[in-house]
């Protein structure tokens, strides 16, 4: 098999650097990517962000020989702009206007504007030369968005501790620890009260019965709960 040409990211940021975005969970060694990897993107106008991408992906059909296929999920205004050679995914775009869903995590909507409204510009240079500017989080989102990364997923993916890990590497002082904590419990939720609290709560024609909520709650202090309170507790002594 020959080997498959690499995506320039640099295109791609250039596109679509006049739009209101930013990329989460930036990998270390952007815009470099290994094969198989996605970016993330919060926008205000997933139509605009996307059709742009696509002004760059059409040249990569062209002259490379690359197949994009385009998935969305009308319900989460979600899609996945995905590059593949042959039958290799080569990279991915998820791009999301507002906010991801999450399913253990409630977050307020309104922190996709104030998320956007706090985003920092990044230079992404070629040597000595600046290439192009990428926007990204405050680096207090970045870590937000990383624990509730662990969050979410942790049950089923342990591997993701690694992000419970970079937030506590990265709150560097009291201030930032003390924004931190405050504007976690400002916009979400992380255990949801409707999830563990609410019989009546209806799953189709079934009622959320008392076991069933024992059971929840068994659950996740099984598998969330202590990693979460002695990672915290780790930070909140430095306070």
């Amino acid at each position: 098999m020959p080997d498959i040409p690499k995506l320039n990211i640099i295109d791609f940021i250039k596109q679509i650097e006049n739009l209101n975005y930013i990329i989460i969970k930036k990998p270390e060694h952007f815009p470099d990517y290994y094969t198989g990897s996605d970016l993330d993107i919060i926008c205000d106008n997933k139509k605009d962000l996307i059709q742009k991408l696509l002004l760059v992906g059409n040249d990569y059909i062209k002259n490379h020989n690359f197949e994009i296929r385009v998935a969305s999920n009308e319900n989460t205004s979600h899609t996945k702009v995905d590059f593949y050679f042959g039958e290799i995914l080569e990279l991915r775009f998820d791009v999301h206007e507002g906010l991801p869903k999450f399913k253990n995590v409630k977050i307020r909507d309104d922190y996709a504007n104030s998320l956007l409204e706090r985003k920092q510009k990044l230079e992404i240079t070629d040597g000595k030369r600046i290439s192009t500017i990428v926007n990204t989080p405050s680096d207090i989102d970045e870590l937000i968005f990383r624990y509730i990364e662990y969050f979410e997923w942790f049950e089923r993916r342990p591997d993701k501790i690694k992000h419970l890990e970079y937030v506590e590497q990265h709150l560097n002082n009291d201030k930032e620890r003390t924004v931190f904590f405050d504007r976690l419990h400002t916009y979400m939720d992380l255990v949801g009260k409707d999830d563990i609290s609410a019989p009546a709560k209806q799953f189709g024609k079934n009622k959320l019965t008392k076991t069933d909520i024992k059971t929840k709650i068994k659950r996740e202090l099984k598998y969330r709960a202590p990693l979460i309170y002695k990672t915290l507790i780790k930070i909140k002594r430095r306070l």
